[in-house]
């Protein structure tokens, strides 16, 4: 469905979600990029600095997982398609994710409200072709990571 929660859709609208899935998902790829440099190994080959280098890698790769599961393929639903902002991000502990629907401190029903209705297939579309565009990126930067690691 298209259907506004606050009745029919305005003229526009449509290019107008076309527009914020755009910024949403281009200030998802500038956050990853800047990730995926940080993955640069400037002690590359030096065995004394082999621990840190791995540990940096392993924190970085976990926030990369982390925005590509999250940021990219569940947060747009709940937000765009379910409308509800994402209250709690999942835990380590493995605690799933919590929305809310409008009630409570900063009540996002009043930001919601200012959204335009987005389609869930245009939805699930945007996060599918983010996907085959960064996945390949971040395949090969983690191949180079764990060739270099595995050299020390």
């Amino acid at each position: 469905g298209g259907g506004s929660a606050n009745g029919t859709p305005r003229p526009g609208d449509a290019d107008r979600a076309a527009r914020l899935l755009d910024l949403y998902y281009a200030s998802k790829a500038e956050l990853l990029n800047g990730l995926l440099a940080k993955l640069t190994l400037p002690g590359a080959g030096r065995g004394h600095d082999a621990d840190a280098t791995i540990s940096n890698a392993e924190r970085v790769l976990g926030s990369i997982v982390t925005i590509l599961q999250y940021d990219v393929i569940l947060y747009p639903h709940m937000i765009f398609v379910l409308r509800r902002f994402p209250d709690r991000p999942a835990g380590a502990d493995g605690s799933s994710a919590t929305a809310t629907n409008g009630e409570g401190p900063g009540d996002s029903s009043s930001i919601m409200s200012t959204l335009p209705p987005f389609d869930a297939e245009s939805v699930r579309s945007r996060a599918s072709r983010f996907l085959a565009a960064h996945l390949p990126l971040v395949r090969t930067k983690v191949k180079s990571v764990l060739m270099v690691i595995a050299g020390t």
